[in-house]
């Protein structure tokens, strides 16, 4: 088996070998035929390859890509602007309601100011992940903006109760200072 494929090897490489272009015709000058001096030296004719179809048909496929990428952009902006609506009013709802249900206006304010922390915390902390992410590569895009927008999340709970202490201080101790004088009926 062996000498077989040996010999099926040699019968190949010989038949490739012998089968190849010896010379190299690009060296070669040959005689210009009668057809070829007559098209070389052919002055009357233009040459170049101009084809108004094919620019109309670029053109015409250039107008509808850019057409749909502006109507990407709209739809994607539509979008979001519905969405950025949908959680305006339903943190002014969620607070009304919570204020209605406890009576008390400084509870619903309360609702307002933490719920509108949590959601600007959450998109803070997913934009400056993933800007983070960007430039480091420390995790794949999905994760860091999972990661993100619930440490945001948290961020934004944190923040908000806590500065609704320091509001609720810094209230306390003007309506000490400040003193308004009711007018007589």
């Amino acid at each position: 088996m062996k000498y077989f494929l040996t010999i099926i090897i040699l019968i190949f490489t010989t038949t490739l070998i012998t089968q190849g272009q010896i010379t190299d015709s690009a060296k070669q000058r040959s005689a210009q035929t009668d057809s070829v001096a007559n098209s070389m030296n052919n002055d009357l004719e233009p040459e170049d390859d101009f084809a108004p179809g094919l620019l109309l048909f670029a053109l015409v496929f250039i107008g509808i890509i850019a057409g749909a990428a502006v109507f990407g952009v709209a739809m994607t902006t539509i979008a979001m602007l519905g969405i950025f609506a949908m959680v305006s009013f339903g943190i002014v709802s969620a607070s009304i309601i919570a204020g209605l249900y406890t009576r008390s206006v400084t509870k619903g304010f309360k609702v307002f100011f933490i719920l509108s922390s949590i959601v600007v915390g959450g998109l803070f902390g997913c934009t400056a992940l993933y800007t983070l992410n960007f430039f480091t590569g420390w995790y794949n895009v999905d994760d860091a903006i999972l990661l993100g927008s619930a440490f945001g999340l948290v961020a934004g709970l944190t923040g908000g109760m806590i500065t609704l202490y320091f509001l609720k201080r810094l209230v306390a101790w003007l309506k000490t200072k400040i003193t308004i004088q009711t007018i007589p009926k």
